[in-house]
């Protein structure tokens, strides 16, 4: 788990990736930053047209920050971003989707990438190295996979990748004895 400043740094560096994942600290507490940011953002766009312009400004950093982190934390569960669209609801659609952000994400490895704790994405972007998006390094404990080489194959060698091989290959064999 996350501390607070220490969500809102990562969320900071993350700020323009959609890809990957967010854990619910990260999430949660980036939540919390934005709605206190937003809450102040209101007194600064009492003063007057310049006020009103600087408000806008942080209010639309607030809402592209809580929606990348919000993609990334669906991604974690193994959903699509486009769920982020439920939003145009009103009232309805931001419960649900915070409801589907509340939920525990899935262990391990998913189509989106590896679990951000274990994988040491928070660690490298909490130690001041460069951001970089890596989704081959699993664990802190295993050693880094290098990426695919496009060597003419549809998927390249993950776990992932294997299950969805066998089961294309499942499916293929099933038509072909119809």
């Amino acid at each position: 788990m996350l501390s607070f400043f220490d969500a809102v740094k990562v969320a900071w560096a993350r700020k323009f990736d959609v890809q990957g994942r967010a854990c619910r600290s990260e999430f949660w507490f980036t939540f919390l930053a934005l709605f206190i940011i937003s809450f102040l953002n209101a007194f600064i766009m009492r003063f007057g047209a310049i006020g009103a312009i600087i408000g806008m400004v942080i209010q639309i950093g607030v809402l592209w920050t809580f929606f990348t982190t919000a993609i990334r934390r669906l991604h974690d569960r193994g959903l699509s971003g486009a769920w982020c669209l439920l939003v145009v609801i009103p009232t309805v659609g931001i419960i649900i989707l915070l409801i589907l952000c509340a939920l525990q994400g899935s262990p391990d490895f998913n189509r989106f990438g590896a679990e951000p704790i274990s994988s040491g994405l928070y660690q490298q972007i909490l130690d001041g190295n460069s951001y970089q998006q890596n989704n081959y390094n699993y664990s802190q404990n295993q050693t880094q996979q290098p990426p695919h080489q496009d060597q003419g194959e549809l998927f390249p060698d993950d776990d992932f990748s294997k299950k969805l091989r066998a089961h294309v290959n499942r499916n293929d064999d099933n038509n072909q004895n119809s």
